[in-house]
């Protein structure tokens, strides 16, 4: 057994040799598949990472007349406190909110002078809201956005955040598609290339697979260095594509940190926990994608 499987590799060995300019093809090929997918997890990755970030910063409320009603606006601060979507409110009375409009502008001296000439306190209450996800925000507005409400809300506030958010989003989506579409275009390039390397080494080889039949060789025997042919393309595509992915991301990681300083977040350290499944899952995908080439191609033109 031992000896047998070491001549399959022996073959396996000479046909990738023997055919080194389209084993070369196929690995590239290979190679650009995996980069694409690679694309994709490292872009993923940062996306969530960016939007986790972003979600955090997201400040929307509802700010009152500054004679609204207090039972109005008690009734809709429990309305929003007991929505599912709401992680958790902040409550500020007119006074806060004063004093936090003076903080803002504590710079510019004409608008404190004009403020504090001002005989009343021209704000009114606000409730600011933090919700689970940025998308529930627009479910969380629209509960309060009533005809009954009118005379109790000034305004209802979304900060440019969730414009950011919408932004990278679709952004990500697109370039999500384009390494999606580079992915599968390869990965039909290496179905190609792979059914046309397994003919050609059939068509070198079938002097050899012909004595094979005639000692009485195995279908297994002679079908197993073609497939072993494949697991090494699979090997040598999967060391290359990593090795460059690693090498990116290190490259690019200490710049991904300086921008999530808040969050401390490293795409390095992220992608070499994630390391262990993205090899087991790009492995038995390309592995079985190179198989069914190879199958085809032998089932054509390999009569065993």
């Amino acid at each position: 057994m031992k000896y047998s499987l070491f001549r399959i590799a022996s073959y396996a060995s000479k046909n990738f040799i023997r055919n080194i300019g389209l084993s070369i093809m196929t690995i590239t090929i290979l190679v650009l598949a995996l980069l694409s997918i690679n694309t994709i997890i490292v872009l993923n990755t940062i996306t969530e990472a960016s939007l986790e970030a972003f979600e955090q910063e997201v400040d929307v409320s509802i700010d009152f007349q500054p004679d609204a009603d207090q039972e109005k606006v008690t009734e809709i601060q429990n309305m929003v406190d007991s929505m599912t979507e709401v992680k958790t409110t902040t409550f500020y009375s007119p006074d806060e909110v004063r004093e936090q409009f003076k903080t803002r502008h504590a710079d510019n001296d004409n608008i404190i002078s004009a403020l504090n000439a001002l005989d009343k306190n021209p704000f009114g209450a606000s409730l600011s809201i933090e919700a689970h996800s940025a998308k529930d925000y627009e479910k969380i507005l629209s509960l309060v956005d009533t005809d009954q409400y009118d005379a109790v809300i000034y305004k209802k506030s979304r900060d440019e955040h969730t414009f950011v958010i919408t932004k990278i989003k679709n952004i990500t989506d697109n370039i999500s598609q384009a390494a999606t579409f580079f992915a599968v275009i390869f990965g039909l390039f290496s179905i190609f290339i792979i059914f046309n390397t397994i003919r050609v080494a059939l068509y070198s080889k079938r002097e050899e697979i012909g004595i094979m039949r005639l000692v009485g060789a195995s279908k297994w025997f002679i079908r197993a260095p073609f497939y072993t042919e494949c697991l090494m393309y699979v090997i040598v595509a999967l060391i290359i594509s990593m090795s460059v992915t690693y090498f990116a991301v290190e490259i690019i990681d200490p710049h991904i940190m300086r921008a999530f300083v808040t969050t401390n977040f490293s795409i390095l350290v992220d992608i070499k926990q994630k390391m262990g499944g993205i090899l087991i899952f790009e492995f038995l995908a390309v592995f079985a994608m190179t198989l069914i080439a190879a199958y085809v191609a032998m089932r054509k033109y390999l009569k065993v």
